[in-house]
C-alpha cells in the first residue's frame, strides 16, 4: 500500500521538510477536525501514494472541507461522494488478515459519518439534521478487500457550510479504526425547494 507519510511530521520528497505535506493539505481546502494545536496531538492523517489514510492506535482521524463554488448568499443541494476502504492488516490476501476495528473485541461496528457545521442538513431536507451515516465500514473476516464508492446528499448548503467526514467511534485507548479515502467529490444534486 505504499509508505504512510504523516502530514504533520513527514517530508513529502527529498529536499522537502516536515510540515510541507500539511501545507499542501491545507492549501487544498482541508483541515483536520481531530487535531487542535495546544490541546491534543492526534496527528492521524497520512498521505499514501494516491489517497489518504486516517487513524492510528487510539485516534481515528477525519477531515473537514468547505463546499467549493457556491455563490455567497445562495444555497444548493449537493451529492457528496468518496471512494473508501477499511484498513486490513494483510490487504494482498482475500481470506487472511484482520479488518479494523481492531484492539477492542467489544467493538463490532465501524461507520463513517458526515457532520455539517453551518447551514444545511444531511440526507434529510429539513435544515436541522446535521449528521448522517455515509458508509458502514465493518467487514467480516475473509471479505474481499476492495475500494467502494459511498455517497450522501447534503441539502440547503451554502458557501459557509463545512463538511466533516470521520468515524462514528470515539477515541478509545488501544482501539484501531483506520481507513482510506480517495476521490472526494461535490456534485449538484437537485434544485433547492423553498
Amino acid at each position: 500500500v505504499g509508505t504512510a507519510n504523516n502530514i504533520y511530521t513527514s517530508a513529502a520528497a527529498p529536499g522537502s521538510a516536515a510540515g510541507d505535506l500539511l501545507k499542501i493539505f491545507n492549501e487544498h481546502g482541508y483541515t483536520d477536525p481531530c487535531y487542535i494545536s495546544g490541546q491534543n496531538s492526534t496527528q492521524a492523517i497520512y498521505f499514501m501514494s494516491d489517497y489518504l489514510k486516517f487513524g492510528k492506535t487510539t485516534y481515528h482521524g477525519g477531515l473537514t472541507h468547505g463546499i467549493p463554488d457556491i455563490e455567497t448568499g445562495r444555497k444548493t443541494n449537493i451529492k457528496l461522494s468518496v471512494d473508501k476502504v477499511t484498513y486490513k492488516s494483510n490487504p494482498s490476501a482475500s481470506t487472511t488478515g484482520n479488518y479494523d476495528p481492531n484492539g477492542k473485541a467489544s467493538i463490532t461496528t465501524f461507520a463513517l459519518i458526515v457532520v455539517l457545521e453551518g447551514p444545511g442538513s444531511v440526507n434529510v431536507n429539513d435544515g436541522t439534521t446535521k449528521s448522517g451515516v455515509l458508509s458502514d465500514m465493518y467487514k467480516a473476516y475473509g471479505t474481499p478487500w476492495a475500494w467502494e464508492t459511498a455517497d450522501i446528499v447534503l441539502y440547503g448548503v451554502t458557501s459557509e457550510t463545512k463538511v466533516t467526514i470521520k468515524t462514528d467511534q470515539v477515541n478509545t485507548t488501544g482501539m484501531l479504526c483506520r481507513y482510506y479515502l480517495d476521490n472526494l467529490k461535490f456534485e449538484k444534486h437537485s434544485v433547492v425547494t423553498p
